[in-house]
């Protein structure tokens, strides 16, 4: 509140974009440097229903809430569930504010007309989950197909099952073998590697 209380002494709260989120889930085997300063084990939050924390492929570790502010721009107790990454962030911020974009490709899309209500849907429909360099899963639209290295790979509908604890791989194999072309396509245009995987 205190912000947002210094943005209205100042007069500029409908000239200022307020965006609030975490770059990633509860740290769930947090080092000893983390637990000083009186921190206790328990501070690091919850996933709730989502499996895995901070450093997992698994949405527990990635998938954070957000909240976005623009009084006059953006409507006012909006909730959605679309995907949007933090490249996103970056990008709408840079054309919003009509800053000079790179000469390299961004990764991220402007996702404003999204977020004003100009469109329905988020431009992004694809997420790549990148760890220890190479490309471990992707998620399409609803589908996530997880690559663990070691051990069964995994297909999970995220729109139906968050929890990500019903593997429909044998029954979606068609669903997997898109996913798994793109992140092939994907992992070599970010030159790095992502496991092999028969059907």
């Amino acid at each position: 509140g205190k912000v947002l209380q210094s943005l209205k002494d100042n007069g500029i709260e409908n000239n200022t974009i307020v965006f609030l989120a975490s770059d990633n889930g509860p740290w769930m085997d947090p080092p000893e440097r983390m637990k000083s300063g009186g921190n206790l084990p328990w501070h690091q939050g919850t996933a709730a229903l989502l499996r895995g924390s901070k450093g997992s492929i698994y949405e527990g570790g990635g998938r954070v809430p957000a909240m976005m502010s623009w009084p006059g721009k953006i409507p006012a107790g909006k909730v959605t569930s679309e995907l949007i990454g933090m490249p996103d962030i970056y990008r709408t911020f840079m054309e919003t504010g009509d800053a000079s974009l790179p000469e390299h490709v961004l990764d991220g899309y402007n996702i404003m007309p999204f977020l004003k209500g100009e469109t329905d849907k988020s431009p992004r429909n694809e997420y790549a989950y990148i760890s220890g360099g190479a490309l471990r899963a992707m998620r399409i639209n609803d589908w996530k197909l997880v690559l663990p290295g070691t051990g069964t790979a995994e297909l999970f509908n995220l729109q139906l099952d968050p929890s990500e604890r019903y593997n429909r791989i044998d029954e979606k194999k068609e669903i997997a073998r898109n996913i798994y072309n793109r992140m092939k396509e994907f992992a070599d245009e970010l030159q790095i590697s992502v496991d092999e995987f028969k059907f």
